[in-house]
């Protein structure tokens, strides 16, 4: 590895060895903040321990900003693709304009107090302002687990909000839904999400040696790396056989051998061809299985291990999807 100046900017050069192909030339160029050698050599150190897995020291009086770009790097890593994404979005456009400056470890109470008071002067809501707090509280988790922070001495409250309650697909809705989606390895993808309740991300990554056809179960890895076996019906179990079975990923793209990804625009064929008018996207399939399961009287609490959910509250929002369900079928008959 080298760090240098170009264009008036610090990189970091570094080599990456694949286990197929050449060697491939790597040039990190590092955020307009960083402004001296001792931070990009900061930088440079941290991509050797990843490499080595040794111990780093943490930087003396680093900012907020000038340590961000390293914990992007792990969620790039260590999360799912859209919410390392989102945590970024939320760091670049509303953390470190009010907070990037402040001194990591010099970082008190009343700093937070100001965050939340200037971001609702910015029309920020409640939900997002506790969305950002709590992705600040994750940066210092991350510090703390890798020695580059103490951590924080005290708890950082959110404001409070009320959560929106889903809409959610009838059942006769969610058939449709995936019958009509084509081809066919979309249609089994909706089913599977469906079927088993999973995130968009969860099953994109399924495996086929995760599939016990034996037993009917998959095993699927949820956030924090937490897996779940989960049943399937007969319906995924004649689908997944059709597909004839192989190594690697259950749903490849055939263009680009990768975990397919645009499933966004299959849904949309399905839904015109259904004749639904409602807004669908992935994880409506989870909101909906999992309120239909509530509606059949399925307890709470295996819902909640279904759905991968670490505390019952997360999944007690369906019982209002429930109701609401519910008061819309009887006013039916008694308006």
């Amino acid at each position: 590895m080298s760090v240098h100046i170009r264009n008036k900017k610090w990189v970091i050069d570094f080599d990456l060895y694949p286990e197929k192909g050449k060697r491939k030339r790597i040039r990190l160029s590092l955020p307009e903040n960083i402004t001296s050698k001792e931070e990009a050599l900061f930088y440079e150190k941290e991509y050797k321990r990843i490499q080595a897995e040794e111990p780093l020291k943490p930087p003396v009086n680093a900012s907020i900003e000038a340590m961000s770009q390293i914990f992007y790097e792990y969620c790039a890593m260590h999360l799912a693709k859209t919410t390392a994404r989102d945590i970024k979005n939320c760091f670049v456009n509303h953390i470190l304009p009010i907070l990037g400056k402040i001194k990591a470890e010099s970082v008190s109470l009343i700093h937070f107090h100001n965050y939340k008071k200037l971001r609702l002067e910015q029309k920020g809501s409640n939900r997002s302002i506790s969305k950002e707090i709590s992705y600040i509280g994750s940066f210092y988790k991350w510090g703390k687990k890798y020695g580059y922070l103490s951590g924080l001495p005290f708890k950082i409250e959110r404001l409070p909000y009320k959560r929106p309650i889903p809409t959610v697909l009838s059942f006769n809705e969610t058939i449709k839904l995936i019958k009509a989606a084509t081809p066919d390895i979309y249609r089994v993808f909706l089913l599977t999400i469906y079927n088993l309740g999973v995130r968009l991300n969860e099953a994109r990554n399924i495996k086929w040696e995760n599939i016990d056809f034996e037993n009917r179960t998959i095993t699927v890895t949820g956030k924090g790396s937490k897996e779940r076996r989960l049943p399937f019906g007969n319906w995924l179990y004649e689908e997944l056989q059709r597909l004839k079975p192989k190594e690697g990923y259950l749903f490849v793209s055939r263009r680009t051998g990768r975990p397919i990804s645009d499933i966004r625009k299959a849904i949309g064929r399905a839904k015109k061809e259904a004749g639904i008018t409602k807004r669908v996207y992935p994880h409506l399939l989870r909101h909906s299985f999992a309120t239909h399961l509530l509606d059949r009287g399925v307890n709470l609490r295996v819902i909640q291990g279904l759905l991968g959910h670490a505390q019952v509250q997360t999944t007690e929002i369906y019982t209002h999807v429930s109701i609401e369900a519910k008061r819309g079928a009887s006013s039916v008959l008694l308006p």
